[in-house]
């Protein structure tokens, strides 16, 4: 039997073992680089479980990159830049050069399409001299390109035309096809700072050298299917624009029939490009016919491509002459450019690339380890305020807790004070009537006397007790004008023994004292029995002049405002009813 046990044992074992390498199969780098195009979400999860297991088949800082990678799919650039800074501070890529270019290109891309150009270019300048160390032409004429990008965009077209031009120069002599790739894409983002600048001939010229670059390409190994097509579809689709606005009108529709020969024509997004020149040629028909506003996401309300597709309508409705529709568009381009354009910082920009021009890289990482520690400083100093603002929160909230809870306890004294204030005046009466039906009482009855005490002050409570119950039984403390006079001919005694008579049996200051005590305790039964009244109907009821007069009496009878009543006899009518149910 134990002999059954063990192999059955051993068998799920075996299972075991079999599924997790099956799983560790899928946590590997190469599967991972697979998958994350056309699921980022999915490859996020499989990173997790790799630094999770800790697998050695994946380091630290490429599951930094493969994360970069993984967010600039779902467009969280961001978390690219954060990853990809995780990973150049990795020893592992800080101390290779190779990973660690391959990283500041990834940090690149995600830099320039935030507009971050002063981070931009302090990376570029360190990135083109690892680029020139390792010898590595495809990616330095990259970074070349970039740069001269960032110049055209920081509106400094003759330092962007050197950069591109060095990058010409550097990669025109090379045979490796993808440095030509490289160099035919700076060559489109030649022409369009020629086109920007309207200086048509010398953007005819890169067209010229582009062609030619593209038919070389034509004649080697290793573009892939279609390559060739497309970049013919948008060499000449932009030849064909700019010779038009150069006059150059027959070149132009020669250029525009090249490209109708290319399969890139067929294409929507390759109908996309050749519209400007169909605008430029006044063809505004087949303009409108190849532009389609139900192909961009009008959700989005920051999308450029949808901006451009907009604005050519405009152009093109203006151009047959149907005003209101183009005015509608110009109208909608209006509205979605307050939603596009931002501000750059150029001066702070410019700043960096002078830096980046006087190679002054020391003053840049010094200003970079600044900038990261005041961060740091930041970051620490938000933390306290915020815990800080945490811990007077819960401080507010616990005293707001225990003030509620004794203003409950408080409504349940006071309610319980004026019910046995109620109850005493109704059992002292009660005596009082069965006295009165006894016949023996009735034969022995004498005047009743009334005594002093030492001070020379009555002190017949029954008194008290019946000149406050015909107060109360005719209401006549809620009359205005009801006070001293009032008291003095329903207790008839002297006027200077009044305020002793009222300290004595009433338990007050004074005549106004104890009126508005009587007044406080019918306001705390109204608020039971009229609920909806408000505070000031409350008070006019009471027989208060105004509310700040109900407002100090109700507080000095009970210790605490009419309102915090309110609040905290709901608060326990809730409770209550919660308890119940």
């Amino acid at each position: 039997m134990k002999i059954w046990w063990t192999i059955l044992i051993g068998i799920f074992s075996i299972f075991g073992l079999y599924a997790q390498t099956k799983a560790d199969c899928v946590l590997t780098s190469d599967s991972i680089q697979r998958i994350y195009l056309q699921d980022p979400d999915r490859a996020l999860q499989l990173l997790d479980m790799a630094e999770e297991r800790d697998l050695p088949g994946l380091q630290p800082f490429e599951i930094h990159l493969l994360r970069a990678m993984a967010y600039d799919v779902k467009n969280q650039l961001s978390q690219k830049v954060y990853y990809t800074r995780l990973a150049l501070q990795d020893d592992s890529v800080r101390l290779v050069p190779k990973r660690k270019l391959r990283a500041m290109s990834i940090l690149l891309e995600a830099l320039a399409s935030q507009s971050r150009y002063e981070e931009c270019v302090q990376v570029c300048g360190e990135a083109v001299e690892l680029a020139r160390n390792l010898g590595d032409v495809k990616n330095e004429g990259q970074i070349l390109v970039t740069m001269g990008n960032l110049y055209y965009r920081m509106n400094r077209p003759e330092q962007a035309e050197v950069y591109f031009q060095e990058c010409i120069k550097l990669m025109s002599g090379s045979e490796d096809v993808r440095v030509l790739a490289e160099l035919s894409w700076g060559y489109g983002q030649m022409i369009n700072l020629y086109n920007s600048q309207k200086m048509y001939e010398k953007a005819i010229e890169i067209c010229h050298q582009r062609e030619k670059l593209i038919q070389r390409m034509s004649t080697m190994q290793g573009p892939p299917p279609g390559y060739i097509d497309q970049q013919q579809g948008y060499l000449y689709s932009k030849k064909a624009f700019i010779l038009q606005l150069a006059g150059r009108e027959e070149e132009a529709a020669i250029a525009y029939q090249h490209f109708l020969e290319t399969d890139f024509s067929t294409y929507p997004y390759g109908q996309g490009e050749i519209i400007p020149y169909l605008l430029a040629a006044h063809r505004y028909a087949e303009a409108l016919k190849l532009n389609k506003e139900d192909d961009q996401p009008k959700s989005d309300t920051i999308n450029y491509q949808y901006y451009i597709v907009l604005d050519r309508y405009a152009q093109a409705y203006r151009g047959l002459g149907d005003y209101r529709q183009a005015d509608a568009y110009q109208l909608r381009c209006s509205i979605l450019a307050d939603s596009i354009y931002t501000k750059e910082k150029e001066t702070q920009a410019q700043e960096y690339a002078a830096m980046f021009d006087l190679n002054e890289k020391e003053l840049q990482l010094s200003e970079a380890e600044a900038e990261v520690q005041q961060n740091r400083v930041i970051v620490i100093s938000a933390c306290i305020v915020i815990l800080l603002l945490l811990v007077l929160l819960w401080t507010v909230w616990r005293n707001l807790k225990k003030t509620r809870e004794r203003n409950r306890i408080a409504v349940r004294q006071i309610d319980e004070l004026v019910a046995q204030r109620e109850e005493l005046r109704k059992v002292f009466f009660a005596s009082q009537m069965k006295d009165n039906d006894t016949p023996a009482a009735e034969e022995n009855e004498q005047p009743e006397r009334e005594t002093e005490d030492e001070d020379g002050i009555r002190t017949n409570y029954a008194a008290f007790m019946r000149m406050e119950q015909l107060i109360i039984k005719e209401r006549l403390f809620l009359q205005p004008k009801f006070g001293r006079e009032d008291l003095l001919r329903l207790t008839h005694i002297g006027k200077n023994d009044l305020v002793a008579f009222l300290q004595k049996h009433g338990n007050v200051e004074n005549v106004s004292d104890y009126v508005n005590h009587l007044r406080a305790e019918y306001a705390v039964k109204l608020m039971k029995e009229k609920p909806l009244l408000s505070i000031e109907a409350i008070a006019e009821e009471s027989g208060f002049s105004s509310r700040s007069t109900f407002y100090r009496a109700f507080y000095k009878v009970f210790g605490m405002t009419p309102t915090q009543y309110v609040k905290a006899n709901d608060a326990s009518a809730t409770e209550d009813k919660g308890d119940t149910l």
